[in-house]
Parts: structure tokens; sequence; C-alpha cells
């Protein structure tokens, strides 16, 4: 088995770890301690043999100040295909498990997290586009278009369009449109156009990408005129964070 079989197969939620009743090490141990405890996934090399592993560990036991053991067993494994176990330790005792040679895999113990799938029916090509392996077929009109509500519709990132304006009451934004910049003279709003299409294809509810992310009008070209490379950066200068 491979060691990402052994981390897809074997990993725990850390809320399961309440079920064994741990005891790790009463009043005896810091906030600090405790704090940086964590559980880690172990997997023996084959033909070793458990007892004699856990007691090489307890004999460096008697390096520590402490009477108490640096690690606590959650779990050992029954599986004949999978010599290993789940202990819990703090970090600063880390080395003491790497530089057992008879350990062929150690690492932290991670969350399995539930992807919220949803497919859009009716999508445009573009957003078919980007979820697909190989080129689809362009000769329809309508596509699906699958994404993780969690992680792929871009909640918490803010986005700068710089462009005519953005109509920030416009339903596809979904209230989601701040004012950033306006070049001098001008005023928020987008009569050209150009700027809201732009911002529906990077963050519109039907059509865009970014379906939940924040929008930042940046408006460098004022209503029904042109603008300059220069103006564009002076509103770069002015607008995103240093």
């Amino acid at each position: 088995m491979s060691h990402d079989d052994f981390n897809a197969r074997y990993s725990l939620h850390a809320s399961q770890v309440g079920t064994h009743n741990l005891d790790l090490g009463g009043t005896d141990v810091s906030q600090e301690e405790h704090e940086s405890t964590v559980q880690y996934l172990v997997r023996l090399k084959d033909g070793t043999n458990m007892t004699v592993h856990f007691l090489g560990l307890d004999r460096l036991n008697v390096d520590l100040s402490s009477t108490r053991s640096f690690y606590t067993v959650v779990h050992k494994f029954k599986q004949s295909f999978l010599l290993g176990y789940i202990v819990y330790f703090n970090s600063k005792h880390l080395s003491k498990f790497q530089n057992q040679s008879d350990i062929l895999h150690l690492e932290k113990d991670s969350d399995i997290i539930l992807e919220t799938v949803i497919m859009q029916p009716d999508a445009p090509w573009g957003l078919a586009r980007i979820n697909e392996a190989s080129p689809i077929d362009t000769t329809k009109e309508k596509f699906n278009y699958i994404y993780d509500n969690a992680y792929e519709t871009g909640e918490g990132v803010n986005i700068y369009v710089f462009d005519s304006g953005l109509k920030s009451e416009h339903v596809q934004f979904g209230g989601r449109v701040k004012a950033a910049y306006v070049h001098r003279g001008g005023t928020s709003g987008d009569t050209d156009g150009h700027g809201t299409h732009v911002a529906g294809i990077i963050a519109g509810a039907t059509y865009g990408v970014a379906k939940n992310s924040t929008l930042y009008e940046c408006k460098v070209l004022p209503d029904g005129e042109t603008g300059t490379v220069g103006k564009l950066f002076v509103s770069y200068d002015q607008t995103i964070p240093g």
C-alpha cells in the first residue's frame, strides 16, 4: 500500500478522538504543551515487532524530566496489511519518532471534508470548458458546469475590476460590488457596459466563475471617453493595497 493510500484510507477526523477517552497528562501538562499536542499516523516497516518498538520508545522517556510517557497511543491497527498505530504526542518530541529506524512513515492526522458539488445546467460554453479536461462539443448551445460550492466560488476573495465601471445593482452581483476608485471628475456606475460584462464573466451568479467573491469597481474609463495607460497605472497605485 502506498503512503497516499495510507493517508486516504486511515485518516481520522479530529472530532473522533474523544471517543478513545484519552488521558493527555492531567494537571502536570502546561497550557503550551497541551496546545502543541498533535495526533499522528504511524506506519511501521513490515516485520516490526510492535512490542519491541514501544519498548524502544519507552527507553527514551529517561531523557525527560517528567515521569509521564511522552506519547499516548490512540489505536493500534489490527489488520495484517497495516502495521501501525495512531498516537498523540507533543510536537517537541517529533524527532524521537523520526529517529526510529523501524518507522516507515509518519504524518500528522488530517481532516476528511465532504465536498459540496453543484451542477449548473444550461451553463455557457466558457464555464463548462474550465471543468473539462478534454475539448467539449461546441455545437451544443448549453452545457453542464460542475463545481465545488465550498471551495470554487471565490468565497472571501476580493476582485478589482479596472474598466468602464460596474453596474453595482445588477441582479447577477447580488450586492457584492463595492466602490474602490473612480477617475477624477467621473461618477460611479457603468454607462458603457463593458466593465459590467467583464465582471459578469468573473463573478456573475449565472455566468461567472467566482460566484461568491467581492467585486471592487475601479472606474478608469470615464463615461463615453477614452483613457490612457498612465491613468490605468495611477488607478492601480491608488487602489491596490501596498
